[in-house]
């Protein structure tokens, strides 16, 4: 775990003139710990396909086609069998499971594809469910103050059983310290706002998963 520090402040008379709105101040803070502790899972998240033992039978890369249908298939397939047969869920951000639609751009050599999924893929971009399995979409998220970065990979789909333990753990350590100081200027006071917290993320696999990263190869 790690030690994370947030300060806000401002002249003491600003706040008085109302200026400044002090519970804005304090918003503030809380809400970027929100957005860091957000980011950390996001990221860890998405790398924790690092972890997996059997990478070569877990962790597929290749183009999504009729081609590596089989391929995909039977990495949903192990994924459920490794975890009791429970049902799997395909996660990723939009951009990821539009991805899927290249199945059905294939026309007569694919012949899964339902007009239900020809109709979701004009309404929503995406296939509805892929034979049965469900798609959950990851929301994509910029990284803090770069509009260039993304923090999700659009070329990664993630094969998760719906289990209750999850991957990705966030610990508290239960030390958070608020301190409120008045800060003696030459030409005026300030009052400051300070959270200390700490905490930590880490990758915990308990369950078998799967990934698939998209290319523009074939296996």
């Amino acid at each position: 775990m790690s030690v994370f520090a947030v300060k806000v402040g401002a002249f003491i008379r600003d706040f008085l003139l109302g200026r400044k709105d002090w519970s804005k101040f304090t918003d503030a803070v809380a809400n970027a710990y929100i957005k860091k502790i957000q980011d950390e899972l996001y990221t860890e998240f998405m790398a924790a396909s690092q972890q997996i033992p059997a990478t070569s039978q877990f962790n597929k890369t290749g183009a999504l086609s009729a081609a590596t249908k089989g391929v995909f298939d039977t990495l949903i397939e192990d994924v459920s069998m490794t975890n009791d047969n429970v049902p799997v869920v395909i996660m990723g951000t939009k951009t990821a499971l539009k991805k899927l639609n290249n199945l059905v751009e294939y026309g007569n050599a694919v012949t899964w594809t339902a007009e239900s999924q020809k109709e979701s893929i004009a309404h929503t971009g995406m296939i509805g469910d892929y034979e049965g399995t469900a798609l959950m979409e990851i929301p994509q998220r910029f990284a803090n103050n770069d509009i260039a970065t993304k923090l999700v990979d659009n070329g990664k789909l993630l094969i998760m059983p719906l289990v209750e333990t999850k991957p990705v753990k966030f610990v508290d350590g239960g030390e958070t310290e608020v301190t409120v100081d008045q800060i003696a200027q030459t030409t005026d006071d300030r009052q400051t706002y300070e959270v200390t917290r700490r905490m930590g993320i880490g990758t915990y696999i308990t369950n078998y998963f799967g990934v698939w990263n998209i290319s523009t190869t074939t296996l």
